[in-house]
C-alpha cells in the first residue's frame, strides 16, 4: 500500500505557512486601514 501521509503532511505545512503568511499581511492592512478611517473621522 502507498502511503500518502508524508504527502498530505507536507501540502498542509506549505498550505498552513502560506495562510499565516496572508492573514498576517491582511492583519497588517486592517491596522492600516483602521488607523487610516481613525485619522479621516
Amino acid at each position: 500500500e502507498f502511503n500518502l501521509k508524508p504527502y498530505f503532511y507536507h501540502n498542509y505545512e506549505i498550505f498552513f505557512a502560506t495562510n499565516t503568511k496572508y492573514f498576517a499581511t491582511n492583519t497588517r492592512y486592517f491596522e492600516i486601514l483602521g488607523v487610516l478611517i481613525l485619522v479621516s473621522i
